[in-house]
């Protein structure tokens, strides 16, 4: 999947004469985690350690012609912690076959993420 087809706006590629008022914005995926478990043993003592999975996108945001930059975003989408607990507890998460999250639940991980930056992102311009 491509990011570029989550996001439901023209390519600046695409705008042979800018506006003054015309703004563009570039995603990056600053990272990404596919979830896991471990504990921290403290002797008798053990302390369950759980990292959901997510996806973390980032937005830049500029007028189009000066390529002034207006504002910057971030958003992190995570695993559902219900979801995520159902999934490492699975006898295939626990025998090592399978890790807590599949491809595409980390693409629809993607999905909510791209759909949150573009309203925040529409929000500020």
């Amino acid at each position: 999947m491509e990011l570029a087809e989550l996001l439901p706006l023209p390519k600046v590629e695409a705008v042979d004469n800018p506006l003054a008022t015309d703004m563009a914005f570039d995603v990056v995926v600053q990272g990404y985690r596919s979830g896991s478990a471990t504990d921290l043993s403290l002797g008798a003592v053990g302390l369950p350690l759980y990292w959901r999975p997510q996806v973390r996108l980032a937005a830049r945001l500029y007028h189009l012609r000066s390529r002034q930059p207006k504002a910057t975003f971030q958003v992190t989408q995570r695993m559902p912690w219900s979801l995520y607990l159902s999934r490492v507890l699975s006898w295939r998460v626990l025998a090592g076959l399978e890790l807590p999250a599949r491809r595409n639940d980390l693409e629809q991980l993607l999905r909510q993420a791209a759909s949150r930056l573009v309203t925040r992102v529409q929000g500020a311009a």
